[in-house]
């Protein structure tokens, strides 16, 4: 076999080889394109299901105003706080969250303030938004009862792990009247609450001594 002949042969080999390789890609191309095609289907029957999803609000006005029962009330307002301690847990732990911090030392016994907003239609907390709103709508609920509840929630580390802190106060705006809905938790280190609170009793004790 002469040199010419096995440079033929050479040649044919890288020839079907190259070929197969071009094979191989666009195999692996069009199953690729048909990976990307299922996943945009699927993802549009999910938008076009989303949005067959809508709730309707069949209340008379007499019903969206009138009393629950008492274990009804108590039930919703346990609801709501229950969303709301996951409302407060993702905006957490995905540091949607301002706080405010004493200035020094000297204002260590004020505490912290965290603060924390959501809004109707937002990417992150909108659907929890929206079963708060219409859980709120539904049950006449009040935001005075709520806040209780929640704020209860809150220091059994039902929202957020406290550690060594006490949750000394929240409060949440009133989502009925806006799109957003605004709250927040006030806490300090616990041997700050303690000295907080003797001095406190410290005060009192003072006073009572005076009249």
């Amino acid at each position: 076999m002469n040199f010419f002949n096995i440079l033929i042969i050479f040649t044919v080999c890288y020839i079907l080889y190259v070929v197969t390789l071009i094979l191989i890609y666009y195999k692996k191309e069009i199953k690729f394109k048909k990976l990307l095609m299922n996943l945009e289907n699927l993802k549009y029957n999910f938008y076009i299901e989303k949005e067959d999803v809508v709730m309707e609000n069949k209340l008379t006005l007499e019903e969206s105003i009138t009393p629950l029962t008492k274990k009804e009330k108590e039930d919703a307002i346990k609801e709501f706080s229950r969303i709301l301690c996951e409302m407060t847990n993702k905006l957490y732990s995905t540091y949607n969250v301002l706080r405010q911090d004493p200035v020094d030392e000297t204002q260590k016994l004020d505490g912290h303030l965290m603060v924390f907003q959501s809004r109707l239609g937002d990417s992150l907390t909108g659907d929890l938004h929206d079963k708060l709103f219409r859980l709120a709508f539904d049950k006449r609920l009040n935001i005075f009862e709520v806040n209780k509840q929640y704020r209860k929630d809150v220091q059994d580390n039902k929202a957020i792990a406290l550690g060594n802190v006490v949750v000394t106060d929240t409060a949440i705006s009133n989502i009925l009247s806006s799109n957003e809905l605004g709250f927040s938790i006030s806490f300090m280190l616990k041997e700050d609450w303690e000295e907080k609170e003797r001095i406190r009793k410290e005060e009192e004790e003072k006073l009572n001594k005076e009249k």
